[in-house]
C-alpha cells in the first residue's frame, strides 16, 4: 500500500476518533489507526524520515482545576505508550484544566482518545463498586480509582515494551525510541515528580481487580507512580 493511501486511511480513522461523542467508539477508531501506524512504521517508512510539520497537540479537558493523582499516572503511561509528551494547561477564563498530549499529531490524537476511554472505564467501575457496597467515602473511592489506574499502567507498560521490541529498524535502533528522541527535541523532556498519597488498601485492591478487567482491545491488542508537575 502506498504512503498516501495509508495516510488517507489513518486520517479517516482519526476523524472518527476526534469527532465522536462516545469515548468507546472513538477508542475503537483510534485502535485501528494505531494498528495501521505500527505496521506502516515497520514496513513503509522509517521514523527518521518523518517531517516535523507533522508535529501537533491534542487536549483532554478536565471538569475541574485540579488533576487527580490517579489521572496523572494514567496519563503519563498513555503518553509513553503513544510516543508523546504530556503537560497540563489551565484555562484563562474558567477554573478548569486540560491534559495536553504533544508529539506527532497522529500520536497525540490517539493518546487523547485512549486517555478519555480509560478514564470513563475507571469511573464506570468505580460507580459499580460503590453501588455494590465495596467502597464508600472519598478516601475509599479515590483509592479504588488509584488501584485501577495503577493496574492499567502496569498492563500498558508491558504492552509498550513488547511494541518496542517488535519495532526495530534496519540499523537495529527501535523506531519508537527514535521517534521519542525527535518528540523530545521538539517539545522538551517529560517532566515528572514523585508524590506520596494516603490509600485505603482494601479499596485499592478492589480497584486493581477492576483495572485488570478493563478491556484494552478497543485501544491496543495484543510500578512506580510518577506524577506530572
Amino acid at each position: 500500500m502506498s504512503r498516501e493511501k495509508v495516510i488517507q486511511k489513518i486520517k479517516k480513522l482519526l476523524a472518527l476518533a476526534t469527532n465522536n461523542d462516545s469515548p468507546n467508539e472513538a477508542a475503537v477508531a483510534a485502535a485501528s489507526a494505531r494498528k495501521m501506524m505500527d505496521k506502516y512504521q515497520i514496513g513503509r517508512l522509517e521514523v527518521e524520515q518523518f517531517d516535523t510539520s507533522e508535529f501537533g497537540r491534542s487536549e483532554h479537558q478536565l471538569d475541574t482545576g485540579k488533576l487527580p493523582f490517579w489521572k496523572s499516572i494514567l496519563g503519563l503511561e498513555v503518553a509513553h505508550y503513544n510516543d508523546t509528551i504530556i503537560t497540563l494547561k489551565r484555562s484563562r477564563y474558567e477554573n478548569k484544566m486540560s491534559v495536553v498530549f504533544s508529539g506527532y499529531e497522529v500520536d497525540a490524537i490517539l493518546a487523547t482518545a485512549m486517555y478519555a476511554y480509560l478514564i470513563e472505564a475507571i469511573e464506570k467501575h468505580t460507580e459499580r463498586a460503590r453501588k455494590d457496597g465495596l467502597i464508600s467515602g472519598r478516601t475509599e473511592i479515590n483509592s479504588f480509582r488509584m488501584g485501577a489506574a495503577k493496574e492499567l499502567v502496569k498492563r500498558l507498560k508491558k504492552l509498550r515494551l513488547e511494541r518496542e521490541a517488535q519495532q526495530v529498524g534496519p540499523t537495529g535502533t527501535g523506531l519508537m525510541v527514535v521517534k521519542r528522541q525527535q518528540v523530545t527535541a521538539k517539545f522538551g523532556e517529560q517532566k515528572t515528580k514523585s508524590r506520596s498519597y494516603n490509600t485505603h488498601h482494601s479499596a485499592e485492591n478492589h480497584g486493581r481487580v477492576a483495572g485488570s478487567k478493563i478491556g484494552l482491545d478497543p485501544q491496543v491488542q495484543g510500578s512506580q507512580a510518577a506524577r506530572l508537575n
